[in-house]
């Protein structure tokens, strides 16, 4: 019981709990400590006050129900990150190499993958030939180039041609697939000619022996 004087000397005794003139009031633990109103017993608390009494730090938006308040500041709970433990976490926090929205990596200009964590994907993801390891292109065979788009020429066209979207453009006197083969021109015919292997004809001409027989020669 609490005595509470009025005026012309006047007392009244309040039963604990309650408050007012004629104690009708059901009144607030610690009467909410000057941090907030009592409304029919119940502290309603200033903007960053917390509590039945209105002693403790609240959190922003009581951290959305994805963490716990500790003197004002949010635990956020595993998967959520903020002040207020709105946003979602990002794995690995994109390793920083990228930014996190909404529980998604962002990733800087040179990394992928869904933490970030992988170099970039290869240039025009090399062309479907081949494989990219760590942002680099490596082709498969017959095929070379940054994105692997372009063709490799047979043996390299034995450097006695060029290699043009993996075709062999030979030099003048080769000719074949890879530019091997001497070319004695049209009309030039090695079986029916009379000389031998490596013989000179008329010291111009050395025939060359492929798989099928005599079929040509080379001008000197």
């Amino acid at each position: 019981m609490v005595r509470e004087s009025l005026s012309n000397n006047t007392y009244i005794y309040i039963i604990h709990g309650f408050t007012g003139a004629d104690c009708s009031e059901a009144a607030c633990p610690g009467n909410c400590n000057n941090r907030g109103r009592c409304v029919n017993g119940q502290c309603l608390c200033d903007d960053g006050f917390t509590g039945e009494d209105c002693t403790e730090r609240a959190c922003p938006n009581d951290c959305t129900d994805h963490g716990r308040c500790v003197s004002g500041n949010c635990i956020c709970d595993s998967g959520f990150i903020g002040n207020d433990c709105s946003e979602k976490a990002c794995p690995e926090n994109c390793n920083n190499r990228g930014r996190c929205v909404n529980g998604q990596c962002v990733c800087n200009d040179g990394f992928t993958g869904a933490d970030c964590s992988e170099k970039a994907s290869c240039p025009n993801n090399c062309g479907n030939h081949g494989k990219c390891i760590n942002g680099k292109c490596s082709c498969d065979v017959g095929f070379m180039g940054p994105d692997c788009s372009a063709k490799i020429c047979p043996n390299n066209c034995n450097s006695r041609g060029r290699c043009v979207r993996g075709s062999c453009v030979c030099r003048r006197g080769f000719k074949g697939p890879d530019c091997k083969h001497p070319d004695l021109g049209a009309g030039f015919n090695a079986h029916t000619h009379p000389c031998s292997l490596n013989e000179r004809l008329n010291s111009q001409v050395v025939l060359t022996l492929e798989a099928d027989g005599w079929v040509s020669g080379l001008n000197q």
